[in-house]
């Protein structure tokens, strides 16, 4: 699980943060802005994709809500309903 941030660098290709106070070794400026990626592997499978957002925070949520059902339909995990036990005698009353 990995989250980065993914700039367009002017010269080409995308700005890294090999430079000086993690400049951009080609453009010489710094790579703010732009989205969050994130990357993990599952189940032997690569899941590359953009968080569309610019918070971290979200970023991370975003994650771990495209994460979940992957594990539920690997381990056919199930979410049980419960029903009321008030609203189930009073449809048998009813």
């Amino acid at each position: 699980m990995s989250l980065y941030k993914r700039v367009t660098c002017p010269k080409g290709g995308t700005c890294n943060a090999k430079g000086n106070d993690r400049t951009c070794s080609k453009c010489g400026k710094r790579a703010d802005g732009g989205a969050w990626w994130y990357r993990f592997r599952f189940a032997g499978r690569i899941i590359h994709e953009s968080a569309r957002t610019q918070s971290k925070t979200a970023a991370r949520e975003a994650e771990k809500q495209r994460r979940r059902p992957l594990e539920e339909s690997w381990n056919r995990i199930t979410r049980r309903t419960r029903s009321h036990p008030r609203s189930r005698k009073a449809l048998e009353i009813g």
